[in-house]
């Protein structure tokens, strides 16, 4: 049998609020250090709050987007800090009704549609904004338009086994 096995990581860019949550921790450290050392030292016990934001937030905040292609069907995780993985979602991409570029005129009847649920597993990179391609799919009679950033074995199988349903361009 044709089996092609690949994964892709994509490194999902950081917002502000998670860069802004990301070194809150290092502030409050100081703020409550020099506020607990000359003023009230009872108040070093706070430093147990930007510890447990570093323990347990922080790793949070690094992510990517691992997808596993196996012959037609697509498993998307989250990896949180390359530690740590969340199963996100597993497609059988021959239920999907189109593959194209986000930004492609074959995407445009779907891209404004309120009925269609939007699901971005991208990187959300601006440049690479050229690279995020949308398939549209039925989840539990759900239209679902799905954001990633597939290699290029990917989308040539893809092509391969359904050249009616995968736009390149």
């Amino acid at each position: 049998m044709d089996d092609l096995f690949t994964e892709v990581v994509v490194k999902k860019k950081r917002t502000t609020a998670e860069s802004v949550l990301k070194t809150l921790p290092v502030y409050l450290t100081i703020l409550i250090l020099a506020v607990g050392i000359f003023f009230q030292p009872f108040l070093l016990v706070l430093l147990l709050i930007p510890l447990l934001m570093k323990m347990f937030l922080s790793p949070r905040l690094d992510v990517e987007y691992e997808y596993s292609y196996v012959s037609g069907e697509l498993d998307i995780a989250k990896i949180f800090s390359k530690q740590s993985r969340k199963q996100m979602a597993s497609y059988n991409m021959k239920e999907m009704e189109l593959l194209a570029p986000l930004s492609s005129s074959h995407m445009d009847g779907f891209r404004g549609n309120p009925n269609i649920k939007k699901v971005d597993y991208s990187s959300g990179k601006p440049e690479n904004s050229d690279k995020v391609y949308a398939f549209i799919i039925s989840v539990n009679s759900q239209k679902q338009m799905v954001l990633l950033e597939p290699g290029e074995k990917i989308l040539q199988d893809l092509r391969t086994r359904m050249p009616g349903k995968v736009y390149l361009q």
